[in-house]
């Protein structure tokens, strides 16, 4: 009889056991979907806020040149010590994107959160960059853009805004290509090449090479380094 009670404690027990490695379990699942949908979330919300700022940049060159503004005039030049847009064809506030005489827009400063810390150490990590220098492939003619770049985000962004912007890739997370786009010092101030110096093609993206073909905003990796680069054209040429 005692062992009987014995054996029926040990089933219990085990019993008991397992209950509590399942309701672990469920727990664990629990927590990492709710981590994971709060990390979509988020990475959604700052995927809304890339773009529209890049919309905002947009509509502030087109505005310029509609008031009559040369497209070698338009000057990024947040303030006198901002040396890399210095743009000397510029010289009223006509022309100049961050004053509220000219594009009215607020400048920004990139979410730190939104960045991909390994390439802290790049030139143009941390900061909007604007280039004069670069194409994209079927966009305008054979010039180069006026192209605003987010360089070096993290993937999750990176997808966060393609999604956003409604390009979809079956195999691949994010367009890629080998080919550098970005430069390192191309900032604009005034002047644009005879031929473009680099394009966007997104020509090393499996399946779907021609992806961003006519695409006037995306995000892609740039292969060599693996990293993630928002782009938005601001004035096709």
């Amino acid at each position: 009889m005692m062992r009987d009670q014995s054996g029926n404690v040990l089933v219990y027990i085990l019993i008991a056991v397992g209950l509590l490695g399942a309701l672990s379990y469920a727990m664990t699942q629990t927590a990492q979907q709710n981590m994971s949908g709060l990390t979509k979330d988020r990475a959604a919300m700052d995927a809304t806020q890339v773009i529209e700022y890049g919309n905002i940049l947009n509509n502030a060159v087109a505005q310029l040149r509609l008031r009559g503004v040369q497209e070698t005039a338009i000057s990024f030049q947040q303030n006198e010590d901002d040396e890399d847009y210095t743009n000397a064809t510029c010289t009223q506030d006509r022309c100049k994107v961050f004053v509220k005489n000219g594009g009215g827009v607020n400048a920004y400063e990139p979410n730190s959160a939104w960045l991909d810390k390994k390439f802290n150490g790049e030139t143009l990590y941390g900061d909007f960059y604007i280039s004069g220098e670069t194409a994209v492939t079927d966009v305008g003619g054979d010039d180069p853009e006026l192209i605003l770049f987010l360089p070096y985000i993290g993937k999750e962004l990176c997808k966060a805004i393609n999604k956003r912007l409604g390009l979809k890739l079956e195999d691949e997370d994010t367009p890629s290509q080998s080919e550098d786009f970005l430069g390192v010092s191309a900032y604009f101030a005034g002047e644009f090449p005879v031929e473009a110096e680099m394009t966007i093609t997104g020509d090393g993206t499996r399946e779907n090479d021609e992806i961003l073909h006519g695409v006037t905003a995306g995000c892609l990796q740039y292969s060599a380094d693996a990293s993630y680069h928002y782009y938005q054209v601001l004035m096709a040429r």
